[in-house]
């Protein structure tokens, strides 16, 4: 697995393979998603990760439950992870 830092938003969209908001990426390194917060570095004023660190970050996603909360619905949303608010909120 690749370790190399990049740029929050590249090295999303190279994990996930398709283009992520950068409003989006940023809310994942600063704030999480359900209590989970994508590991980043700063260098100089710029934040960056790897490839490594949102397959991780990712992969807890999944195996973290979620109640169906109406912030959980709002969160999912905003996250771009509309897969997991279809599967919660049919």
């Amino acid at each position: 697995m690749d370790d190399t830092l990049l740029p929050v938003t590249e090295a999303v969209e190279l994990a996930l393979g398709e283009p992520i908001p950068k409003s989006t990426c940023d809310r994942w390194a600063r704030s999480g998603c359900r209590g989970i917060v994508l590991r980043t570095w700063k260098i100089g004023r710029r934040k960056r990760t790897t490839l490594r660190a949102v397959i991780e970050f990712v992969a807890a996603l999944e195996t973290t439950p979620s109640s169906k909360t109406q912030s959980d619905k709002a969160g999912c949303v905003r996250s771009g992870l509309k897969s997991e608010y279809d599967e919660l909120f049919g």
